[in-house]
């Protein structure tokens, strides 16, 4: 399927959260990361159960637009409603 020329495919791989613990101390962490593009649906990666997650895992594959916001949320998997999160736009070019 061919997208309009406003839009792209990226790929985005997740590769790891670091300092989780210090901020929400846990006997045994369990995160995921959460992926959306504007606000859109999310994208979430596998469980982990370390205190500095790292999944780089196989890259997300994402459609985007040239202003498009991408959001990426640290979730606790016994706490969903606890979010970290980093947001950032597409770069131009």
């Amino acid at each position: 399927m061919q997208l309009p020329s406003s839009r792209r495919t990226l790929s985005l791989t997740v590769v790891k959260a670091s300092n989780l613990h210090e901020k929400y101390p846990v006997i045994m962490p369990k995160y995921y990361a959460s992926v959306s593009v504007d606000n859109g649906p999310a994208t979430e990666t596998g469980c982990k159960a370390e205190i500095n997650p790292g999944w780089n895992d196989s890259p997300l594959s994402l459609d985007v637009e040239e202003d498009s916001i991408i959001t990426v949320h640290y979730k606790h998997i016994s706490s969903p409603n606890l979010v970290i999160s980093e947001t950032s736009s597409c770069p131009d070019g």
